[in-house]
C-alpha cells in the first residue's frame, strides 16, 4: 500500500483541529478529503508530508509503501500549496515547469513536457512571466509544477481554488493522467466538486457548527442622501497589462450605490485589474473613470484574495477599532460605535473571538472579519475580489447574506467578481461578462486613445485623468526590479557577459572621482535603455536612491555638524545610484534560471536554489506591499506628510503599513524554505 493513514488527529492545545482518520491510498487511486472552510484539510497534509508546525500536535499513525514514513520517503511526496504565491521559484513558465526535471533523461524530459503542457492548455504561457499571470493561472502553473515530477504520491490542497469551470476539468483530465502514469493522488476539496464516480473514496471531515443567519438592525449612516446618487462610471475603458496587449477594451458601464453586480470572466480575464481601476488602484490604459454625485469624495474598500494584507492589530475587537477611529485615534467615535461592533462580530460568528489575533483565525473567518470592517467603516461601494469560491457552501451563504443586507442597511453598492458564474439566483443584480469586451485585434496599448468623460448631469463629477505631471507620477510608481520579458541585445546576452560589464562598470565608478559622475550617469542611461526598458522603468528603479541621496544629504550634516557634509552626503547617494545602475539592468532583463546557471559552477544545489528565490521574491515582495498600501490607503490609514506634526497618528500609520508587512516577510521566508521542500531540494 502506497500511503495507509490510522487514526491520524491534530490539536492545538486542547482544541481539536480534526477527529482521528483512517483510510488507505495506493498507486494510481485518487482519494478526496472533504470538508468546509477551518476543517482542517491543509493541516492534514502537512501532517503526511511532514510540514511542521509548533501549536501543531499529530497522533495516530503514517505508512508509506508498507513502513513508517520518515523524511527519505516524504521526499517523494509531492504537494500543492492552497496558494499558487507561494511555490513559484522562476521567472517564467517555462522555467518553473522544467524546474526540478533536469536529471531525468532529454528525450523523457521533452515528450513528458509537451505531453502535460498540451492536457493543461499551457502552451500560450509557457514563455509569459510568473508574475503577469492571473491567480487562475498560476494555479494551474503550480499544478503542473508539481506534477510534471511525477512523485510516487501527489498532495494537492485544495487544487480547484481560483480556477473557472472549464480548468476544473483541465484538472481533473490531469489528475486521471497522473493516475495511469501510477501517480497516487490525495487532494482536499469543498464538498460536492469532486464527482464520486472519480475518486476510490471520499472521506467527509466533521461539517462546522451550523450559524444562524442574522443581522440585527444597524442606522443608516446616509439618511439624507449625502451619498446617495453615487455612481462610478466607466466610459470606454481598456486595459491590459505590463504595456502590451489589452484585455478589455471600450468597457462604458455604470455602478450605482445600492445595487448589486457581478462581473464574470475566465481566469486571466482581467477581473482583479478591473476592481482595481473602479478602486483608484490604477490607471486605465484607455478611457476615463468617472466618479459622479454626492458632496463627499468616494470611500471604496476591497475584500482582496489574500485578507491577511488587512490586518495589523492584536486582536479582532481592536482591528475593528483601528478602522473606525483612523489615524486621529478618535476615541469618541469608537465609544458610538462600541455596540454596533459588538453586532457585527455577533453577525458574522466572530463574537467569541473578540480577543483572538486575527491572523490566527481560519481563512473563512478573516474573509468575514474584513467583510465586518468594511461594513463599519460605511463606504459607497464595497469590492469583492473573487473569494466566494474559496468559502464552503454555508459561508458562501452567509457571507453573501450579510452582505446584501449591510447593502439593504446602509445603500453601499457591492460589486463581486467570479471565475463561476453567481453563487445565488438575484434577478435584481446586474452581471457582466467579460467576454462581451474582448478588444479587436487591432487595439494595442501602445496607440492608446483617450476619450473625453460623460458630461455631469447631477451633482459633483470627479474624472481620474491626470496631465504630464499625473503621468510621470504614474512612471514613478511603476513597479520596481521585476523582469520583463524582451528581444534586446541584453536579454538575448549570456548571465555571465553581462555580469563581465557590470565588473567592469563598477571598476569604473571606484577609480573615477566626483568629477566623472555625470558622463558616467549619462552612459549608465543609455545602458539602460539599452535593455529595452524606457524612461518610465528608469525612474521607477531609481526612486529609492533619489530618496536615499536626500535622506544623506539631510542627515550627513546632522551628524557632523558641518554644512559642507551636504556634498558629500549627495554624492554618497550618487555613488550608490550608478552602482546599483547595471544591477538594475541585470534584475530587468535575467530570468531565476540564467541567474542559477550563472551560479551553478561555484555553488552547491541549494544554495543556487536560494539564490534564485531571493531574487524572484523581490517582484512577489513588492507587488505585495504595494496591495497592502491600496488597502491601507482606501481605509484612511496610510502615512502623509501632515502626519509629521503628529506623532500618535504617524505611528498609527506606520503600524498600519509595516506590520502587514512585516507578516508579508515572515511568510515569503518561510514559504522560500517550504519551496526548496517541495522542489525536491532537501538534504
Amino acid at each position: 500500500m502506497l500511503l495507509d493513514i490510522h487514526s491520524l488527529s491534530c490539536t492545538i492545545g486542547e482544541k481539536s483541529i480534526f477527529t482521528p482518520l483512517s483510510f488507505q491510498v495506493d498507486h494510481g487511486e485518487l482519494v478526496c478529503i472533504e470538508g468546509g472552510s477551518g476543517r482542517g484539510k491543509s493541516s492534514l497534509l502537512f501532517g503526511i508530508r511532514g510540514i511542521s508546525h509548533e501549536e501543531k500536535k499529530y497522533t495516530g499513525k503514517i505508512f508509506y509503501n508498507n513502513a513508517p514514513v520518515d523524511t527519505a520517503a516524504r521526499q517523494g511526496m509531492g504537494l500543492i500549496l492552497q496558494n499558487p504565491h507561494s511555490q513559484m521559484v522562476s521567472t517564467l513558465v517555462r522555467e518553473e515547469l522544467m524546474f526540478g526535471m533536469e536529471n531525468g533523461a532529454p528525450m523523457d524530459i521533452r515528450e513528458r513536457f509537451q505531453k502535460e503542457v498540451e492536457i493543461l492548455g499551457l502552451d500560450s504561457l509557457l514563455d509569459q512571466s510568473i508574475r503577469t499571470l492571473s491567480s487562475g493561472q498560476k494555479h494551474l502553473v503550480a499544478i503542473a509544477a508539481a506534477g510534471i515530477r511525477h512523485p510516487e504520491l501527489l498532495l494537492m490542497d485544495e487544487p480547484f481554488l481560483y480556477l473557472d469551470p472549464a480548468n476544473i476539468r483541465k484538472i481533473l483530465d490531469y489528475i486521471s493522467y497522473l493516475r495511469k502514469k501510477g501517480v497516487g493522488v490525495l487532494l482536499t476539496s469543498h464538498p460536492g466538486i469532486i464527482p464520486s464516480r472519480e475518486a476510490e473514496q471520499v472521506v467527509l471531515l466533521a461539517p462546522p457548527p451550523k450559524r444562524v443567519l442574522s443581522f440585527p438592525e444597524i442606522s443608516l449612516a446616509d439618511p439624507a442622501g449625502e451619498h446617495g446618487g453615487k455612481k462610478l462610471i466607466l466610459d470606454r475603458v481598456g486595459y491590459g497589462y505590463d504595456g502590451k496587449s489589452l484585455l478589455a477594451a471600450n468597457i462604458c458601464l455604470e455602478f450605482s450605490r445600492g445595487k448589486e453586480f457581478w462581473i464574470e470572466g475566465n481566469n486571466g480575464s482581467g477581473k482583479t485589474t478591473l476592481l482595481n481601476i473602479l478602486s483608484g488602484g490604477r490607471e486605465p490604459e484607455w478611457g476615463e473613470v468617472i466618479e459622479r454625485g454626492g458632496k463627499n469624495p468616494f470611500r471604496v474598500i476591497t475584500l482582496t484574495q489574500n485578507p491577511d494584507r488587512h490586518f495589523f492589530e492584536p486582536t479582532v475587537k481592536k482591528e475593528m477599532a483601528a478602522a473606525l477611529m483612523g489615524k486621529q485615534r478618535d476615541l469618541e467615535k469608537l465609544k458610538a460605535a462600541t455596540h454596533e461592533i459588538n453586532i457585527l462580530l455577533d453577525c458574522v460568528g466572530l463574537a467569541g473571538k473578540a480577543q483572538v489575533s486575527p491572523f490566527k483565525l481560519s481563512f473563512g473567518e478573516k474573509v468575514h472579519l474584513a467583510a465586518a470592517q468594511a461594513v463599519l467603516l460605511r463606504p459607497d461601494f464595497i469590492f469583492v475580489d473573487d473569494i466566494l469560491g474559496f468559502l464552503d457552501g454555508a459561508e458562501r451563504e452567509h457571507l453573501l447574506f450579510f452582505l446584501r443586507t449591510a447593502m439593504a442597511r446602509t445603500g453601499c453598492g457591492l460589486v463581486f467578481t467570479s471565475s463561476r458564474g453567481r453563487y445565488a439566483n438575484t434577478p435584481e443584480a446586474m452581471v457582466i461578462c467579460l467576454g462581451d469586451y474582448l478588444p479587436k485585434a487591432k487595439e494595442k496599448i501602445s496607440h492608446p486613445t483617450c476619450y473625453s468623460g460623460i458630461p455631469g448631469k447631477n451633482g459633483k463629477q470627479k474624472k481620474r485623468t491626470g496631465g504630464v505631471f499625473k503621468q510621470m507620477l504614474k512612471a514613478f510608481k511603476a513597479p520596481a526590479y521585476d523582469y520583463v520579458p524582451g528581444t534586446s541585445p541584453l536579454h538575448n546576452a549570456p548571465p555571465w557577459i553581462k555580469m563581465t560589464i557590470n565588473m567592469a562598470i563598477w571598476f569604473l565608478i571606484y577609480t573615477l572621482g566626483p568629477r566623472g559622475y555625470l558622463p558616467l550617469a549619462l552612459l549608465l542611461f543609455f545602458y539602460y535603455l539599452l535593455s529595452g526598458m524606457g524612461v518610465g522603468r528608469f525612474l521607477a528603479d531609481s526612486r529609492f536612491f533619489v530618496i536615499q541621496s536626500f535622506v544623506f544629504a539631510v542627515f550627513m550634516p546632522i551628524f557632523r555638524w558641518d554644512i559642507s557634509a551636504v556634498r558629500e552626503g549627495v554624492l554618497a547617494g550618487v555613488r550608490v545610484w550608478l552602482f546599483f545602475i547595471p544591477v538594475m539592468v541585470m534584475m530587468r532583463t535575467t530570468t531565476v534560471g540564467e541567474w542559477m546557471s550563472l551560479f551553478s559552477r561555484f555553488l552547491s544545489r541549494n544554495k543556487k536554489l536560494a539564490m534564485g528565490i531571493a531574487f524572484g521574491l523581490l517582484p512577489c515582495i513588492t507587488a505585495d506591499a504595494r496591495e497592502i498600501i491600496h488597502i491601507q490607503s482606501q481605509k484612511g490609514l496610510m502615512p502623509d506628510k501632515k502626519d509629521l506634526l503628529h506623532p500618535k497618528q504617524l505611528f498609527v500609520g506606520l503600524k498600519a503599513l509595516f506590520i502587514p508587512l512585516l507578516i508579508l516577510m515572515e511568510d515569503i521566508c518561510t514559504l522560500a524554505g517550504l519551496s526548496l521542500k517541495l522542489k525536491g531540494m532537501e538534504e
